[in-house]
């Protein structure tokens, strides 16, 4: 598949992705157009972390881990 731009591609990528059960862990400097994206999708959780901050990192992901659920098979 090919998209015309990188707004079309996040929109187009993105929320068919995430589900009700996604978390999503976003980097604060992400571009605006994956911003929308995943407020869009509508995730179960988003966990946002200042860029290039690890700790920030881990600790979203081990928010995730709490709230997120793998997709059934």
């Amino acid at each position: 598949m090919l998209f015309s731009s990188a707004y079309a591609t996040a929109m187009g990528v993105l929320p068919p992705l995430v589900t009700d059960k996604t978390a999503v862990i976003s980097d604060a400097l992400n571009h605006s157009c994956i911003i929308n994206a995943i407020a869009l999708a509508r995730p179960a959780a988003k966990h946002i972390y200042r860029h290039l901050d690890m700790a920030g990192l881990e600790a979203g992901l081990a928010a995730a881990a709490e709230t997120a659920r793998a997709p059934s098979s």
